[in-house]
């Protein structure tokens, strides 16, 4: 490399340093608004093309002097796991990485401007380098999770109030010199008093976790003893269903059980404890009834013993059952047809309204989901109560057409895939044929409506999906995106010639005719317009003009060869008009 070439090279840097430090300069003194480009090129005495010319865009410069500037890369860098770290190093890993923000943070007047940006308007840029550091944080939380399954507590929460508080107090203090709930960061003693509050907090989450969790196999190994007896006594009557005297011998049983675990679970002091116990407890004793079910029997009675445990033993913990326990096949049995009973009143009175028959299927799904044959949880059930009660309540008041059952299930949080494929469908046809400024303020009104209707429940009938107002509203989002998207001015000329060339013949033949001084238009971009607005060709009504301006410089044979005879012939009667 030339010397010439060195000192260039060297040239180029010094002059992008120059421009990042206006940036620091600009931001420091007066603010991330006042950030623009004429400010810039004016505070350095250059040319601002020279920002494009370096940084491709005043989004590029920013964004590389967010990235010289943003901590969190070299962080990451730094706070790396181990192979196969353990829990104390996952631990110890998150109080430095947190205590060294915090302290950073403190000291970064930059990266403080950054973040007060970040948070202060609604930025692409922002959200991207934003997007990023969350993509490389998360790494580092899924590390974790594992440790706090069982615990009832969401560890990415605790990070996430440690982070935002600390931001919020460093944020305040330089804002107004003001104090947050006493803390003063003018006091030495008062920030180490917050890092030694950072530390204190994850070491008493991950200490909790663990005390958890061990609970949970101390219990699981408590109740592997007390069900043994059941258990045996179980297994004798799986071979012998007459056998009265163990039957009786199981009655007791049943009531020492009963005993027992009502006072196991009075002596539990939260709910995430009282959880767990009945998760444990009822688990195993769902799969001794299920053992005894007949589907075929009327009285399953071994079966209906350990169902009325089960049923006395949660009465007066409902609310706390967890939502995936999985129910017992007799329960289900009798559940559903006490259900099928009230949907079949329910379905005959939206047939005399007139209910379309799709709809009525779709809204009979959670009663006839409900049977013994699946595989049905406390969830399942729960939202089963909720959904039936709601029609129940409304009586004479039900709906009177498919739109307002459309709008009472969404209430519901019915988010049944056939439920949102059907109301999907019913915009679709709503729109039909109208234009697409008509089609767009339609939508509006609907997506606006999904949003006011009276929420009945927060339950949703699934779990793993997407509340169905915010799926139907995305739903309507990309609709009215795709209709911003076409060209509808086009549509609006009905006077546009229709040819039989295709669309790369006649983008061809035009460009040809303008090259040869036919059309007395500015540019190519303004012909293309006009050709796409008043054309359509062979097999394509609508036109857009940057397609059309791609096609003019085609090579493909195929496309040019049929127009020579085309023009010959045209050029053969023009001669004859000269003879």
């Amino acid at each position: 490399m030339t010397k010439r070439r060195l000192n260039k090279i060297r040239d180029a840097d010094a002059t992008k340093r120059k421009f990042l430090d206006a940036i620091s300069m600009i931001l420091i003194e007066q603010g991330f608004s006042a950030i623009r480009t004429n400010n810039i090129a004016r505070l350095l005495g250059k040319d601002k093309n020279l920002i494009r010319y370096h940084f491709g865009s005043l989004n590029g410069l920013l964004k590389t002097y967010i990235q010289d500037k943003d901590y969190w890369r070299p962080f990451f860098e730094r706070f790396r796991f181990s192979d196969n770290p353990d829990a104390k190093e996952i631990e110890e890993l998150f109080i430095g990485l947190m205590q060294e923000n915090f302290k950073v943070f403190s000291a970064n007047e930059e990266m403080q401007k950054i973040i007060h940006w970040q948070i202060s308007e609604s930025s692409a840029l922002m959200k991207s380098i934003s997007d990023e550091r969350e993509a490389e944080g998360d790494k580092l939380l899924k590390m974790a999770v594992p440790y706090f399954r069982e615990s009832g507590v969401n560890f990415k929460a605790i990070i996430a109030l440690l982070l935002g508080g600390s931001y919020y107090m460093v944020l305040q203090h330089k804002a107004i010199n003001g104090v947050v709930c006493g803390i003063d960061l003018n006091s030495e003693k008062d920030k180490t008093d917050v890092l030694v509050a950072i530390g204190k907090i994850i070491e008493w989450a991950w200490q909790y976790a663990e005390e958890n969790v061990n609970d949970k196999l101390q219990s699981t190994e408590k109740m592997n003893y007390e069900f043994e007896h059941l258990e045996e006594l179980s297994e004798i009557l799986l071979k012998d269903q007459g056998d009265n005297t163990t039957l009786n011998e199981l009655e007791k049983e049943l009531k020492r059980l009963e005993r027992i675990l009502l006072k196991q679970l009075l002596e539990l002091s939260n709910e995430t404890q009282i959880s767990n116990f009945l998760q444990i407890n009822l688990y195993r004793m769902g799969e001794i009834c299920d053992n005894h079910f007949n589907p075929t029997s009327e009285g399953n009675l071994v079966a209906q013993s350990i169902l009325n445990l089960m049923d006395h033993l949660t009465s007066q913990v409902e609310p706390l059952l967890p939502a995936t326990l999985s129910l017992p096949k007799l329960f289900c049995k009798q559940q559903s047809l006490a259900y099928n009973e009230k949907w079949q009143f329910l379905k005959s009175w939206l047939q005399k309204i007139g209910i379309d028959e799709q709809l009525l299927l779709i809204t009979g799904i959670p009663f006839n989901q409900f049977t013994f044959d699946g595989k049905m949880r406390w969830h399942n059930y729960k939202y089963l109560k909720k959904y039936e009660k709601i029609f129940e309540e409304i009586g004479e008041e039900l709906p009177k057409d498919n739109y307002e059952l459309m709008h009472l299930l969404i209430g519901l949080g019915f988010n049944h895939v056939r439920f949102e494929n059907y109301c999907t469908k019913i915009f679709s046809a709503k729109i039909e044929g109208l234009s697409g400024l008509e089609a767009k303020s339609l939508l509006k009104i609907e997506r606006t409506k999904l949003f006011q209707v009276n929420l009945y429940t927060k339950m949703v009938f699934d779990q793993d999906r997407k509340p169905v107002d915010e799926a139907l509203a995305k739903w309507i989002d990309a609709t009215i995106k795709g209709l911003s998207e076409k060209p509808h001015d086009i549509q609006l000329n009905p006077l546009k010639l229709k040819t039989r060339l295709t669309a790369m013949q006649l983008a061809l033949f035009e460009k040809t005719l303008y090259t040869h001084g036919f059309y007395d238009e500015p540019n190519l971009d303004v012909f293309s317009e006009k050709i796409a607005c008043n054309f359509s060709t062979k097999g394509q009504d609508v036109l857009s003009a940057p397609s059309v301006k791609s096609k003019m410089y085609t090579k493909d044979i195929s496309a040019i060869k049929p127009l020579e005879p085309m023009v010959a012939a045209v050029l053969e009667d023009l001669r004859n008009f000269l003879i």
